[in-house]
């Protein structure tokens, strides 16, 4: 996992955009399915301040031309690994999948995400490209 700071320009500090390998194989599996595990409840042994509230609807996009899908979300406590405790915090994930792994961009401030920072990861994302191996 790749955590970095925003700008200190940014409102809703400390705002932190994560790039992550989400664990396992999907090799059957859509990117909305991927990030419906991502934003269910906690299973009973779990934390429940660790719940993320799901706002509004998944939407569609594509990362390097692959299918990819992105939500928005609210959380008691930070969903980033080096995350600060107490929220509440608010953010967006996007999921994208290649050849059977899973991979997200995380972007997520303490109450609320700056106008900029959506379009600073739209950046990160668009840039994006897989090497074709031969």
């Amino acid at each position: 996992m790749l955590v970095i700071a925003a700008p200190t320009a940014y409102s809703n500090q400390p705002t932190k955009i994560a790039l992550q390998s989400l664990v396992g194989r999907f090799t059957s599996e859509t990117a909305d399915d991927v990030a419906a595990t991502w934003y269910a409840p906690a299973p009973p042994n779990g934390n429940p301040e660790f719940n993320v509230t799901l706002i509004g609807q998944v939407m569609h996009c594509t990362v390097a031309g692959t299918t990819a899908a992105v939500y928005e979300y609210s959380s008691k406590r930070s969903q980033l690994v080096g995350g600060n405790g107490a929220g509440p915090f608010d953010g967006y994930m996007f999921v994208f999948l290649h050849q059977g792994f899973a991979y997200a961009l995380r972007l997520e401030g303490t109450g609320g995400v700056d106008p900029q920072a959506p379009q600073d990861a739209k950046a990160i994302l668009g840039s994006w490209t897989w090497t074709v191996s031969p």
